[in-house]
């Protein structure tokens, strides 16, 4: 029997992959539950990828989880 936290992961992982704001809502919800219920894991890191962009660069986007970057659209500005 799948506990509620295990549900929200799930449904994040099958039901909501497409919606990026109702997963990392979910996924929050799913971390808080663990937090408050379990204790036993909570996340401890989290990685930094700093980069200097300059204002040329049109389109890059940075996501939060995943891959770091999506580059299909991006493009260099003649500004």
């Amino acid at each position: 029997m799948m506990t509620c936290r295990e549900e929200l992961i799930r449904s994040a992982k099958y039901d909501i992959v497409n919606d990026l704001d109702g997963r990392w809502e979910t996924l929050i919800e799913a971390e808080t539950l663990s937090i408050k219920e379990e204790a036993a894991v909570a996340p401890i890191y989290q990685r930094a990828n700093p980069f200097w962009l300059t204002p040329e660069i049109k389109g890059l986007r940075v996501l939060p989880f995943g891959r770091s970057y999506d580059l299909r659209q991006v493009y260099i500005s003649a500004q």
